[in-house]
């Protein structure tokens, strides 16, 4: 089976899709594309799932899609489950849940649906069915179309390993990843985040610049799998490492909060980066990276939006800062923030415009982007 081609599905946040796709094909899978909530891609061994999960970081998961079928009744459903090599994938007594999803189907009721997928995998593999488990298996049905998915990640890609602390009202390491994208930033002028908190910002940025696989600290759940427990994890982690820049990227940090400037370093230091993040205590108003700027680079942050730290209206006199701050930013100087008010990012003639919609913790937020001048 693993030398026929696997069929796999990045799962990403709302909104970041093609910038996902863009990751995977970087990484040399050439047939990926951006599907509603992630992105489609073929592997063609172990290797490449391997590959895949140390190298992408703007996906939360991975999974391998097992089979595809139509059913518009329950014992066509337990037959094809049953059909499906659940050994390929679990031990007896490993523990598993099962997500199922309906739309549009015959078949809508979504805990019959996981009750019958549940046996099957009981049944064929000895595995034990337990809420919250490490392993996962999600169904999918669309207008009477199955589909079935293991879940070969285990814990969310975007826990990379580094961040400890996460502060008041931290940005998730695949989104920040995302946003330092969109930013236009060419991961070798200065890069500067003024509010950076938990720092996630600047360290993503910094595995950006000198090509750090996200991945490369975790360990997966396929390779507890019988099927995937020779993939040469390994040997794609010592690949990533060979390609890795060591010339020094101008990387700049700093928050009002003493405190998280102490945590956001110690989160830094636990990325293995070859060099250091410049972290200080300072205000927007006094923010070193910001003193002296070159004529290229890029403003990143993730300033309060008022769901979590504050009320919104006390929030207009430090987004109208900061938008005076980066009107006055170089022409060349790109600058990207996220926000839940669509009004705040436009206050002091900031000149930023809406990039993209997506989800953070239940939250809609947007990220807004300076065009290059």
């Amino acid at each position: 089976m693993v030398d026929q081609g696997l069929r796999l599905f990045a799962a990403s946040a709302p909104g970041i899709e093609p910038l996902l796709e863009a990751e995977v094909r970087a990484l040399g899978f050439s047939d990926a594309a951006a599907e509603p909530g992630g992105v489609a891609f073929t592997a063609k061994d172990a290797r490449g799932i391997a590959r895949a999960h140390l190298g992408i970081g703007l996906a939360h998961s991975i999974r391998l899609r097992v089979a595809e079928f139509s059913a518009t009744r329950f014992d066509r459903l337990e037959r094809a489950a049953r059909a499906i090599d659940w050994q390929a994938y679990f031990r007896r007594e490993d523990r598993f849940e099962v997500r199922a999803h309906a739309r549009s189907s015959r078949l809508y009721h979504t805990g019959a649906i996981a009750e019958r997928v549940s046996e099957a995998i009981e049944a064929r593999a000895g595995a034990i069915l337990e809420r919250d488990a490490l392993h996962s298996v999600y169904v999918r049905v669309d207008r009477d179309r199955f589909t079935i998915s293991v879940d070969l990640s285990g814990e969310p890609l975007h826990r990379r390993g580094y961040r400890q602390y996460t502060g008041k009202a931290p940005l998730r390491e695949d989104l920040a990843r995302a946003l330092v994208l969109v930013s236009g930033w060419d991961r070798r002028s200065r890069l500067v985040d003024p509010m950076a908190g938990s720092g996630t910002i600047v360290i993503e940025a910094a595995l950006l610049a000198y090509g750090l696989a996200p991945g490369r600290f975790r360990d997966f759940a396929f390779t507890r799998f019988p099927v995937f427990e020779d993939a040469p994890l390994a040997l794609e982690r010592a690949r990533f490492e060979e390609r890795e820049r060591t010339e020094e990227v101008p990387i700049f940090a700093s928050d009002r909060d003493a405190g998280a400037v102490t945590h956001a370093a110690e989160n830094a230091g636990r990325a293995g980066l070859p060099h250091p993040i410049r972290f200080d205590r300072a205000p927007l108003s006094a923010a070193p990276g910001l003193a002296d700027l070159p004529d290229e680079g890029a403003l990143v942050t993730n300033p309060p939006y008022g769901r979590r730290v504050g009320a919104q209206g006390s929030l207009e006199p430090l987004y109208r800062a900061l938008g005076v701050r980066i009107a006055q930013l170089p022409p060349g100087f790109r600058a990207a923030l996220v926000s839940a008010d669509p009004r705040l990012p436009r206050l002091g003639g900031s000149g930023l415009e809406s990039a993209l919609l997506t989800d953070h913790g239940g939250t809609k937020v947007r990220f807004f982007v300076r065009p290059k001048g």
